[in-house]
């Protein structure tokens, strides 16, 4: 069972994007706090999907960062653009399988 203030953190979260002009295709979160393994010091891997994604790192964590502040520190996020979030990559297929969709 997944924590409802993991799950309301997230949510704060994808709300801040949004707000802030993110086209958000769809966003998971997945790792330890899905699994059940969480500790207290463990982060909340996200996943966010957007074509407003450009595949700079730099760029991408740019756009993400005034939400991040506003929201949990814990939070840790991997970025794609919809064509790039397909089951060939393990990351994403992981993400698919056993994470949570939350947007």
């Amino acid at each position: 069972m997944v924590d409802k203030k993991i799950v309301a953190k997230v949510k704060f979260f994808i709300h801040k994007l949004e707000k802030s002009g993110l086209d958000i295709s769809s966003a998971y979160f997945y790792g330890s706090c899905v699994s059940g393994n969480a500790k207290s010091h463990s982060d909340i891997d996200v996943a966010i999907i957007s074509k407003g994604f450009t595949g700079d790192i730099a760029k991408d964590i740019k756009t993400i960062l005034p939400a991040l502040k506003e929201a949990d520190s814990k939070i840790e996020t991997v970025r794609f653009r919809p064509d790039d979030f397909r089951d060939e990559n393990p990351l994403v297929w992981e993400i698919k399988n056993k994470g949570v969709r939350v947007f």
